[in-house]
């Protein structure tokens, strides 16, 4: 009848039967060559929740993801920006940098072409700007090796002459400079030498129209400041 009765190790009113259903075909049902227990279907968990964990296949759980990520964060290499992780909390920290708001020249490498500011360079670069210009009535030295600036500015009236004057202006202006001599004259009184000074005065006045380089009518400013002073002493000082 398809089936096979099985007593079990007491003879008595109850048995084991194992029962085939009827085939449709031929059918070959082998069990392997081994000891062991047949599983029942109901003895086969539905879902990992029924099966232990193993040592290799480890089950998901929030910390050992965190543990794992936090592994790989920290073997990685980063830059500009701080990650730290409490196991403790399970919280991650992420402190990046904000920028220049966070950082100095301290922290910057100089390059080629912004260079930052020594002292030397500076000098330097002012040297270069005053080598480079046009000086008159002045000279100026650098030395790099002892970094100081020598300034030597002629005296005025003291370290010229009236042919530093009209050569001045002549070898600037390239042409020959006209003006009305005035000849030497007898002083008698106080009020001769003023006349006489205020003609001087008028002469040098009329030089200065004539000459556009502000190098020569400052010099003539020089004398005139001379001839008032004269002026002045004669008048007040008698």
């Amino acid at each position: 009848d398809g089936s096979v009765v099985f007593e079990g190790s007491s003879a008595d009113a109850h048995e084991t039967t194992l029962q085939v259903t009827n085939p449709t075909a031929d059918r070959t049902i082998t069990f392997k060559d081994a000891s062991g227990t047949v599983a029942f279907t109901s003895d086969i968990p539905s879902s990992t929740d029924g099966v232990s964990e193993g040592s290799s296949n480890l089950y998901f759980t929030d910390e050992r993801a965190q543990d794992a990520v936090a592994a790989a964060i920290a073997a990685g290499t980063h830059s500009n920006i701080t990650i730290t992780y409490d196991d403790s909390t399970n919280k991650f920290t992420f402190a990046a940098e904000n920028g220049v708001a966070d950082s100095t020249t301290d922290n910057l490498t100089e390059g080629s072409t912004n260079q930052y500011f020594t002292a030397e360079r500076a000098q330097d670069a002012i040297a270069d700007a005053i080598a480079a210009g046009t000086h008159s009535n002045i000279t100026i030295t650098y030395d790099d090796n002892l970094n100081k600036f020598t300034f030597a500015a002629e005296n005025g009236v003291a370290d010229s002459d009236t042919d530093d004057l009209a050569e001045g202006y002549q070898g600037a202006s390239e042409k020959l400079l006209t003006y009305s001599e005035v000849g030497p004259r007898t002083l008698d009184t106080v009020e001769d030498a003023l006349v006489y000074l205020r003609d001087l005065t008028n002469m040098v006045n009329g030089l200065q129209a004539k000459m556009p380089y502000s190098e020569i009518v400052n010099s003539l400013d020089t004398v005139k400041d001379t001839l008032n002073s004269a002026k002045y002493k004669l008048k007040f000082l008698k």
